[in-house]
């Protein structure tokens, strides 16, 4: 049981609850299980997820395989080579998050997030994005940091997924 990141940046999670928080699972090459940026396989209690960025992995973005369904909050699940979710809907899983083929409920949206760069390596957002400034501002960010180590609010709410804009 837990979680462990297989073959190249995807993880595998079984039997257990995995939180992720202002990360990126981009590029996965899990050639044995699949190749989605995360698999949760018979999940014990809610995988949590929050400011995540899953893009640009060979097939699924998140595969569930049983067990309790995940909880996600302000993320960025698109760009990937399959289904952004499998298994689930963000309907009934996502809040303030912008994933591919999610319908306008729980305040998601279904656009592309204009990362601000072609390249796999780079999610930042582009300053057109209709993901910045777009998610949930009721949450605690108390002591979060993105993955520049810059505060989670920068702005009127929170950018969805791993990374603020800082205007400069």
């Amino acid at each position: 049981a837990g979680c462990v990141r297989a073959d190249s940046t995807g993880v595998f999670c079984t039997d257990s609850m995995p939180i992720i928080l202002n990360s990126i699972l981009s590029e996965s090459d899990m050639a044995m299980e699949g190749r989605a940026g995360l698999l949760v396989e018979n999940s014990v209690f809610q995988p949590y997820l929050q400011n995540v960025t899953i893009a640009h992995n060979k097939t699924r973005g998140i595969w569930r395989v049983g067990g309790a369904l995940p909880e996600i909050h302000n993320s960025i699940v698109y760009h990937n080579g399959g289904e952004a979710l499998f298994g689930f809907s963000a309907d009934e899983a996502a809040w303030y998050s912008c994933i591919e083929d999610a319908n306008s409920v729980n305040y998601n949206i279904n656009v592309d997030p204009q990362f601000a760069y072609f390249d796999p390596n780079n999610v930042r957002l582009s300053p057109a994005s209709l993901c910045l400034n777009a998610s949930n501002p009721y949450l605690d960010y108390t002591s979060q940091l993105d993955m520049d180590g810059n505060p989670r609010v920068y702005g009127a709410a929170p950018d969805m997924g791993a990374y603020e804009l800082i205007w400069v």
